[in-house]
This record gives C-alpha cells, sequence and structure tokens, in this order.
C-alpha cells in the first residue's frame, strides 16, 4: 500500500517544466521597401572543407562569409570587425584544412587570422605587432603544412615569419637584416624541400635566399658582392628548378637563372640580351618543369612568349604572335594542367585567348572571340569544370563566360546571364564539387555570388547578399502607459509617431496631421508621452498621447503660429519646456497635461525677444533652470511652478557677462552644475534653489582660471556628484563633490600625468556613476565608480579593440546595473548588462541570424519599464524597431490562503530572500506541523483549483515542478533553498509556489495541508 507522502505527490505530482528564455525581437518592418540595387562584390573565393570562404561587402562591411553553394548555406562568418565596419580581410592562403587570411581591426591593426569555414574556427592567430599598427602581413604561402609570411614586429622591421594556425606556433623565423630596418622578403616561393625567396641582409643588398626551415639551413646566394645585391625578382618554382630574373653585375644585364634550392646550385642561365643589354623578361609562369615568360630581347621580334626548361638549348621563343618587331604584349599566363597554359595576346585578331603546351608548335590562338577590332581581352583564366573558364568580350554580348577545354573545337560561351549587350563581367571562380562558383553582375541584384555546372539550364544565384534596405530609423522611445511611443519613418517616408504593444500586430502609427508631423523630444509624464509635433489644424505644437489614436491629442499653445516646443524635462511633479508664441517668443512654459494647466511661466526677456529657457532641473523644493535677460545674460533662474515665483535665482557673473550654466543635475537635495562665476572662472556650482543656498563646490583651477566641469552624474543615495573637469596637474580627469571644497577631489588619474582619457557615456543610479572610456590601453571600455573608487569592468573585447559601443549605455531603473551594446569579439555586436563587474556581465540575446554575425549597427537605446528598445540593423531588415526584455527588481508577493493541518493552523509560505539573479534564494515556511516532511510546488502560472476538502486550493498552474523536500524543525519551521543562474534571459520571470506539507489529520485529503501562493519576479 503507498505511503501518505506517496499518496500526497501523486495529488498534486506534475512534469518538468522551462521557461521560454527572453530574447530580442524585431518589433516591426515599418518599412520594408528597399532602396537601390547594391553589390556585395564577393572575391577571393576559397575551397576549404566542403565550403568556400570568399570576402563580401554588405551592411556588416566588408567581411568573410561561407558557402556551401545553396542560398540556405551561405552566410556571414565572422563579424571580425563589428558593425559597419571593414575587417577587409585580404590575402585567402588554404594551408591544409585552413584558410588563413590577413584582417583589420580597430586597436589591433591587420593580423593575421585563420578559418576552418566555420564562425568557431575563425580567429586571430596572434597580435604579432602590439599595440594599433598591426604586424600587417603580406607574401602568405603554404608550405610544409604551415603557412609562411612576411611581417613586421615593430622592433626588427619586415622579416620571415611561420605559422601553424596557433599563437604559440606563430614567431619570427629569421631576423635577415638586424635592427628594425627588415630585410623585406619578398616572393616567397616553395621548391620541393626548400622555401625560396628573395630579401636583404645585413650590408648585404638584396639576394636569393633558400631555407630548409631550420636557422641552420638557411642560406645566401651572395651573386653580386658588395651592398647593392643582385636584386633577383620574379621567381618561380617548376619541376625541381627555381627560376629568377637577376643582375650579378658581370657585364650581363637582368637575365635568367635558375638554382636546385642550394648556394651551390644557382646560376645564371641565358644571355638573351648579349652584353649588358636587358632581356625585359617578365610574368615567369610555370608550366609543368618548365616556365613561359614574356621577354623583349630581339629587336627583330619585339616582346613574345618564350619558354624554358632550365637549359640554354631549351629556352626558345614560342610564338611571335605580332609578327615583326611589334609586341604582341602576352599576358596573364595561367597553367591550366602541366600540359596547358591559357595566355592573352595581341595577335593579328586583336587581344585574345592563346593556349601553349610549352612548345612553338603547341602555342596558337585559342579562339578568335572577338573578330576584328581590339579583341575581347579575355581574362580571369582559371581551371574548373573539367577544363578552363575565363570572361571575354563581345560586342553583342558584352562580357560574360566562357569554358575551353584548351582545343578551338571545344571553346563556347558558358551563359549570357546578362542577355544582350549589357555585361555581368563573371569573375573570382572557384569550384566547390561539381560546381563552379563565380561573382557576377545583373542591374537587378548588382554584383552578387552566381552558380554554374556549365550550362545555361544549371546557371543560377546563390544569395543576394546586400540589399539595401531603407529602415524606418525608429528613435525617442518612451512609455505611455503599457505602451511604448516612438518616432519612426513608415511606408509614406514621413516622420511620424508610433505605438506598440510590442508585438507587430500591437504596432501602428499615430498620425497627428495629414502631412508629415516630424515629431520631437518624446518625454514621459503623468503616464503619457509628450513632444512636439506637427498637429491637424495647427502647426509645430505640443502633442501628447497615451499610445492610442483616441488618446492623442494636439494642444495648440500658438493659434495665430508655431509654438514649437522644446527642452522638455519633468522636475517637481510638472512638466517643463520652452515654447514660442506671438507676443512673448520663447519662454519657459509649465504643464500639468491639460491645456487649461498648460501656460506660459514667465516673459523673461521683454519685448518680443527669447529667453531660451532650458536645463529645468529639480533643487530642493523648486525647479532651476538656464536662460537669458536683458543685461545680465544666460543666467540662473528659479520656478516654484508659479508665474509669481519665476525669477533670477543667481547673476553668477556680474553685469552683463554671462555665467551659462550647463549640465544641469539632481543628487541629495541640490541642483549641481558648470558655469562661469566672477572671481572663479567656470567651476562647479551647488545650490538649494535660494541664493543664499548657490554657491561655488569647489575651485579647481584657483583664480579665474578654468576647470570647465562637464558630464555631471549626481548619486542620490550619497548626495555627491561625479564628474568630468580639467586642472594643470592632472589634464581632463574624473572628479567627486559633496558640494564643499573639502569633499571635493579627483577620484582616478585614468590617464597619469597631465594625458586625458576618452569618456563617454555618463550615467548613473543612485549608488554608482558608469561610463565608457578608453584610457589608452583597453579601448572603449565600461568603468564604474561610487564616487571613491574607479574600477574598470571587464575588458569585454582584449587588448586596445573596443568592446563597448559609445552612446549606448543606459541605467537600468530601480537596479544598479546598466545596459549597452558591445562586442567579445567572437559574436558581432551584441546587447550586454551589467553592473560594472566582469562577473556580473552577461550577453543579452544573441542578434544576428548566423553565429558571429550580430548587428549591423543599432542606435537609439531606451530602457522603458523592464525593456530595452532601440534600433538595430540585423543586415535584413534595414534600421527597425527592436525589444528585448531586461527584467527589473526581484520582488515576492503572498496571494490567497492555504487550508489547516491538523493542528487547525494554516501553513504559511514567505520569501526569505528575494529571488536575485545569481544567487540562491530561500523560500521559508512557518505554522507548519512539526518535523514534518514538506515539498515546494513550483510553476509559471497562478492558480485557484479546489482540491480535496476543507477549502483547499492548488494554487500553482499545472503543469509545475516539486522542488526538493525538506524538514521542518519543532516548531514547523523550514526553509527551501533555490539556486537560480546569473542569466539575464531569466530576467523578469515570474514564478509562483506553494507549500505542501505531510500531516496525517490535515484538511488535504486527511493526508496534509498546504500554504497560501507566493508570486516571485526574478531580478537584479
Amino acid at each position: 500500500m503507498p505511503s501518505p507522502a506517496r499518496c500526497l505527490t501523486a495529488v498534486l505530482a506534475a512534469a518538468v517544466i522551462s521557461p521560454a528564455l527572453l530574447g530580442q525581437t524585431l518589433v516591426r518592418d515599418l518599412n520594408p521597401s528597399a532602396a537601390r540595387t547594391v553589390s556585395s562584390l564577393p572575391e577571393n573565393l576559397v575551397e576549404v572543407n566542403g565550403v568556400v570562404v570568399f570576402r563580401a561587402e554588405t551592411q556588416h562591411g566588408v567581411e568573410l562569409w561561407v558557402t556551401d553553394a545553396t542560398g540556405a548555406g551561405t552566410r556571414l562568418l565572422k563579424d571580425i570587425e563589428p558593425g559597419a565596419g571593414d575587417s577587409s580581410p585580404e590575402l585567402l592562403t588554404r594551408v591544409g584544412n585552413r584558410v588563413f587570411f590577413t584582417a583589420m581591426v580597430t586597436g589591433l591593426g591587420r593580423e593575421l587570422w585563420v578559418t576552418d569555414g566555420t564562425s568557431a574556427g575563425t580567429r586571430l592567430v596572434g597580435d604579432l605587432r602590439p599595440g594599433t599598427a598591426g604586424g600587417d602581413p603580406e607574401s602568405l604561402v603554404a608550405w610544409q603544412g604551415r603557412l609562411w609570411f612576411v611581417a613586421d614586429d615593430g622592433a626588427h622591421g619586415k622579416e620571415l615569419w611561420s605559422s601553424d594556425g596557433t599563437a604559440a606556433g606563430t614567431a619570427m623565423f629569421a631576423d635577415l637584416s638586424l635592427g628594425s630596418t627588415g630585410s623585406n622578403p619578398r616572393e616567397l616561393t616553395p621548391l620541393g624541400a626548400t622555401l625560396c625567396f628573395s630579401a636583404a641582409g645585413t650590408g648585404l643588398g638584396r639576394e636569393p635566399w633558400f631555407t630548409d626551415g631550420t636557422a641552420g639551413g638557411t642560406v645566401m646566394a651572395d651573386l653580386r658582392a658588395g651592398s647593392a645585391g643582385a636584386s633577383p625578382d620574379e621567381l618561380c618554382a617548376a619541376g625541381p628548378l627555381l627560376f629568377f630574373v637577376a643582375d650579378d653585375n658581370t657585364g650581363f644585364g637582368r637575365e635568367l637563372w635558375t638554382s636546385n634550392g642550394s648556394v651551390a646550385g644557382t646560376s645564371r642561365l641565358t644571355d638573351l640580351a648579349p652584353g649588358v643589354g636587358t632581356p625585359g623578361i617578365r610574368d615567369v609562369t610555370a608550366l609543368g618543369n618548365k616556365v613561359v615568360f614574356t621577354s623583349a630581347h630581339d629587336a627583330t621580334v619585339g616582346p613574345e612568349p618564350y619558354v624554358s626548361d632550365g637549359t640554354v638549348a631549351g629556352t626558345l621563343l614560342l610564338s611571335d604572335a605580332a609578327p615583326g618587331a611589334p609586341s604582341s604584349f602576352p599576358m596573364r599566363y595561367t597553367e591550366i594542367s602541366p600540359s596547358l597554359m591559357l595566355f592573352v595576346t595581341q595577335g593579328v585578331g586583336g587581344r585574345e585567348p592563346w593556349r601553349t603546351d610549352g612548345t612553338p608548335a603547341g602555342t596558337y590562338l585559342l579562339l578568335d572571340v572577338l573578330p576584328g577590332g581590339n579583341g575581347s581581352d579575355a581574362q580571369g583564366f582559371t581551371a574548373a569544370l573539367g577544363g578552363a573558364v575565363f570572361s571575354a568580350f563581345v560586342n553583342s554580348f558584352g562580357w560574360e563566360m566562357y569554358w575551353t577545354d584548351g582545343t578551338t573545337a571545344n571553346t563556347r560561351r558558358v551563359v549570357d546571364l546578362l542577355n544582350g549587350t549589357g555585361s555581368s563581367s563573371p569573375g573570382s571562380f572557384a569550384m566547390l564539387g561539381g560546381e563552379l562558383l563565380f561573382s557576377a553582375f545583373t542591374p537587378t541584384f548588382g554584383r552578387e555570388l552566381y552558380k554554374t555546372r556549365g550550362s545555361v539550364a544549371d546557371t543560377e544565384q546563390i544569395a543576394d547578399l546586400h540589399q539595401s534596405l531603407s529602415g524606418s530609423n525608429p528613435r525617442e522611445f518612451a512609455r505611455a502607459g503599457s505602451r511604448v511611443v516612438f518616432v519612426a519613418t513608415g511606408a509614406s517616408q514621413n516622420r511620424e509617431l508610433w505605438s506598440s504593444d510590442g508585438s507587430q500586430a500591437g504596432t501602428d502609427e499615430l498620425p497627428l496631421s495629414t502631412r508629415a508631423s516630424n515629431p520631437s523630444g518624446l518625454i514621459e509624464f503623468g503616464g503619457e508621452v509628450y513632444c512636439n509635433g506637427f498637429i491637424a489644424g495647427g502647426g509645430s505644437e505640443l502633442v501628447a498621447t497615451d499610445g492610442t489614436p483616441a488618446g492623442t491629442r494636439g494642444l495648440d499653445l500658438n493659434p495665430s503660429g508655431n509654438s514649437s516646443p522644446s527642452e522638455f524635462r519633468v522636475s517637481q511633479g510638472s512638466l517643463y519646456f520652452q515654447a514660442f508664441d506671438s507676443a512673448t517668443a520663447t519662454e519657459p512654459w509649465i504643464s500639468d497635461g491639460t491645456l487649461a494647466g498648460t501656460f506660459r511661466l514667465a516673459d523673461i526677456k521683454a519685448g518680443g525677444l527669447s529667453s531660451f529657457p532650458n536645463g529645468f532641473t529639480d533643487a530642493g523644493g523648486v525647479t532651476i533652470f538656464q536662460a537669458s535677460d536683458y543685461g545680465i545674460g544666460i543666467e540662473l533662474f528659479v520656478t516654484d511652478g508659479t508665474s509669481a515665483g519665476t525669477g533670477l535665482l543667481a547673476d553668477l557673473v556680474t553685469g552683463t557677462g554671462t555665467s551659462n550654466p550647463t549640465g544641469m543635475v539632481s543628487a541629495g537635495g541640490l541642483a549641481w552644475f558648470s558655469a562661469v562665476v566672477t572671481g572663479y572662472g567656470q567651476e562647479l556650482v551647488v545650490t538649494d534653489g535660494t541664493p543664499g543656498g548657490t554657491r561655488v563646490a569647489a575651485d579647481l583651477s584657483p583664480g579665474n582660471g578654468s576647470s570647465s566641469p562637464s558630464h555631471l552624474v549626481g548619486l542620490d543615495h550619497s548626495g555627491i556628484v561625479v564628474f568630468s573637469a580639467r586642472s594643470g596637474a592632472y589634464g581632463r580627469e574624473l572628479y567627486r563633490s559633496g558640494g564643499t571644497a573639502g569633499s571635493t577631489s579627483l577620484i582616478a588619474d585614468i590617464v597619469p600625468g597631465t594625458g586625458a582619457p576618452t569618456i563617454h557615456d555618463y550615467v548613473g543610479t543612485d549608488r554608482v556613476a558608469f561610463f565608457v572610456i578608453d584610457d589608452g590601453v583597453h579601448g572603449t571600455e565600461l568603468w564604474a565608480t561610487d564616487g571613491y573608487t574607479l574600477v574598470m569592468g571587464p575588458d569585454l573585447h582584449p587588448g586596445l579593440r573596443n568592446g563597448v559601443v559609445p552612446g549606448t549605455l543606459r541605467v537600468v531603473p530601480g537596479t544598479q546595473y546598466v545596459v549597452f551594446g558591445g562586442t567579445t569579439g567572437e559574436h558581432g555586436l551584441q546587447l550586454f548588462l551589467s553592473d560594472g563587474t566582469a562577473a556580473n556581465t552577461f550577453q543579452l540575446g544573441d542578434i544576428g541570424p548566423y553565429p558571429g554575425s550580430g548587428a549591423a549597427q543599432f542606435d537609439a537605446f531606451s530602457v522603458v519599464g523592464r525593456e530595452l528598445w532601440f534600433q538595430c540593423d540585423d543586415g535584413f531588415s534595414g534600421t527597425e524597431p527592436w525589444r528585448i526584455v531586461i527584467g527589473g527588481p526581484a520582488s515576492a508577493t503572498a496571494y490567497a490562503a492555504g487550508c489547516a493541518g491538523s493542528s487547525g493552523q494554516v501553513p504559511a509560505i514567505d520569501a526569505v530572500s528575494l529571488p536575485v539573479l545569481g544567487t540562491t534564494f530561500e523560500i521559508g515556511l512557518s505554522n507548519a506541523a512539526p518535523n514534518a516532511a514538506a515539498v515546494v510546488n513550483a510553476g509559471f502560472n497562478g492558480n485557484s483549483l479546489p482540491i480535496g476538502t476543507g477549502g483547499c486550493r492548488l494554487l500553482v498552474g499545472v503543469p509545475y515542478q516539486a522542488l526538493q523536500t525538506v524538514q521542518t524543525d519543532a516548531l514547523g519551521f523550514a526553509v527551501t533553498p533555490v539556486p537560480l543562474a546569473l542569466d539575464p534571459a531569466l530576467a523578469g520571470i515570474t514564478l509562483y509556489a506553494q507549500y505542501v506539507v505531510l500531516d496525517p489529520g490535515g484538511s488535504l485529503l486527511g493526508l496534509g495541508a498546504v500554504s497560501n501562493g507566493l508570486q516571485l519576479v526574478t531580478g537584479y
């Protein structure tokens, strides 16, 4: 027979459930129309591990992409320079199953990167030159399973480096030219077990070098004694030999040389231009065990294609394509196979594609693609589809793709991708399996990625990577009741008010008139949103809305024209702003939200001139602001919300001078601002709203010198203000003040000496001020201070790279947390939540359709209740409104009633501690049977379902989870610990909990009792 405990469990048993994680959401694509055709310009296609990686330009800038030749399988590999900036990947070079490349990152410079074709496998190899300059790798080649390249570490100049793809396995191989000059290696050329290159050793001039990959096996062939050097170039490996051009200063000029990779095996091969003549050898290109090149040594022939097998006898003219002295200007030599090379040259029929097998007999015009004239100027020769492809021009077709097997009979146009005379200009060819991938242009899509198997029927676009979308550019998000109001551009292309409940269906326009209303200055006040906007039947006037069309109204403050209200601030429970009327110009106004309760406070600058008031801020029980008046300039004014109580508070610069109070904030019942004061210069001023209580807080630059305080942040809990100020000893740094000289001091000398950090985004909770600071060492990162100790938060993007995006830092109201946009370098631009410590900094959601992509751009961050609303371009929708739930303070509320146990007492549930993310909170039990088993049942919905008799009710909705069983003590008390992960995705989740106590004789089926319910909201 089951035990009473098992029976009780059976009554309330439920499945384990998990809440849906809260991610970011595109609210609605308000302006989906495409603006114009743009190109992604895909190029540098390289196959690796069954995919092709390439660079392309989209809303994320010029970055690395990957494709499996399908649209669904084509995606941004990683946004290396997060956002819309360009990392500009270059020099993609395959080494085994990886592709090395160089990329540019702000704060890092151009450095070496590697990818295996996956986002996780795309990473920085190493910071070769610490600092912002970058090692600038170049001449990347694969040899012996490693990458060899040239880089500058800032101390040795450009030298030879080697990498296995890891930071530990990447190092300078040899310092051939001691000091910072560098040997500047060029033309790195693998020759079997030897790597050949040209370099300038210490005091030796530029000569050919050879290495077997060891320091002892690295030697130079000193062809020209002294410091001049033989200046080898055109290095080319063909079979067992290295071919190159050099001048050893022995009377032969620049001729063709060969080497077997050793000093002893290096010698001059030819004297094509006898004596010191120059044969003009160029474009030396391998064809099997031979090389083909252009030479201009014979005045009777002109520059034409030659071949060499490494012997004097085997070095000869392939063809006099332009008979006689004129040159055919051969170029673009491309080996298609060990027995076939394609090139373009100017023969009788103009610039056309030729072919050669390395013999004069096998060298001839492949096809006169464009008979007569200047020829088709074929280019882009690439081995593909069992032969070769190239691009060529014909008047009736434009630039299109051709294929050949090396014979005239089998050379044909593949497809006229852009019908008619227009040119698709195909290029950047690469094979993936049996398909050829390439870039091509059409007027509809721009230059994008295509594929073909060699016929018209199987040629198609893979993806349109760069779609220029106009976007709605939403801004100024503010709350009106349960809705969010903002400004955006819809399909009409007008700037209008929009209202949203956070869903696509619940997001609609709030038109104010038949013309563009151009609202601005949105502010929350009294459960509504107020702003300036063009209203029907009026002009630019005060607008109020509760987020619904019926609750949207205009207050026409100047019936004869525009009142153009602006500088909105809420102070002392009223809405203050400046507005214009025809009688008094622009003066201070106040509103309680009704037309009758909206009026001009004062005509400060009489005579139809404007005082332009702004900066309305609490100071004690009054409001201070800045305004301009005759004879006193721009000074400090005060109001108690009545016309009679509005007037000058202090003339800080006596006479006609201007104090120009700015940056007004409140803290500890006082108002603080920066102003010029007679005898002090521009310093920090504090006021309680009375003339006697208005004073200079501290003269940081004694006398008439100015410390020019700015970016004030008030910390209401401690009653201090944090601000930026300048002094001769420290430069511009962070200070604090409690309102007196003794309480005003430097917080930290972030950049020692007179240097100054770059500080952005001054925001604060009631206890902590947060900033985005670039200290010259860590890039833009999050910093925080309580006014006494300044600490840097996480180095989000390590080193000099920027982690936090300036302009995105916002406080989460009621918490000590901030949200911001930033990057770790791994996931592109993302959203983060932080209390200013590395341990409590977390990514919110995951923007972007691909791993590692992130946002192309975001801006206009606004915390509205427990949500972050912002403008975002994910690369597909343009700049549109997005939202993410970020949560708020943790809370716990008891509800309903339980049912009694055997003693007649009703068990009570309570929160011993609140469900704060990252803690183990505790759910308490009291009034229960002593020494009894008890269990908390928790779920995500409330309930009120009668169970059994005696008025017992199930207060947690199904499904729910039974937590661990605990034992009450002798007094009927117990506590259940509940660990809660510090995961921002769990913030703002509502839980419902109820205790079940095993108590024979209790009201619940004679087996137990249940407590009342407890509603918990997770938070910070």
